[in-house]
This record gives C-alpha cells, sequence and structure tokens, in this order.
C-alpha cells in the first residue's frame, strides 16, 4: 500500500469517526442508551454468526461441556476475542 492511499484511508476513518458522534447524540436523544447498547450487540451477534459458519476448523456443536465451560467463562472474563 503507498503512502498516499495509507493517508486517504486513515482521513476517510476519521470523517467516519468524526460522524459518528453527532449521529449517537441524535439516536440517544430519540432511543434509551440501554435499548441502543443491546440493538447494536444483536446485530452484532447476527452477523457474526453468520460469518462464522462459512469459517473453517472446529465447530461450537463439537466441544465437549468442560471446553465449553471454559470458553464461558473467558468470555465472562473478556479474554476471548
Amino acid at each position: 500500500m503507498s503512502r498516499y492511499s495509507a493517508t486517504l484511508l486513515l482521513v476517510v476513518a476519521m470523517c467516519f469517526t468524526g460522524t459518528n458522534v453527532p449521529l449517537g447524540k441524535a439516536v440517544v436523544a430519540e432511543i434509551p442508551v440501554y435499548a441502543l447498547i443491546v440493538f447494536r450487540f444483536a446485530v452484532a451477534t447476527a452477523v457474526l454468526a453468520v460469518l462464522a459458519r462459512g469459517e473453517e476448523g472446529p465447530k461450537l456443536r463439537d466441544m465437549s461441556l468442560a471446553q465449553a465451560g471454559d470458553l464461558l467463562l473467558l468470555s465472562l472474563l473478556g479474554s476471548v476475542g
């Protein structure tokens, strides 16, 4: 990637970030914050579930009960990502 295209991508990313602040304030004025958070995570979960179905590797349904418990503990501690 050239230096020019990297700079352009950074400028575009900052434009999205700068647009997000007034948009977020307008949305929060109409929708309760916690409802917005739940909606945001629900949409992200649905998108990630669709994307994860196509990934290669072991599937969640093939995990043992001990592995599922370990994964739950890691996710509660914020170590999964």
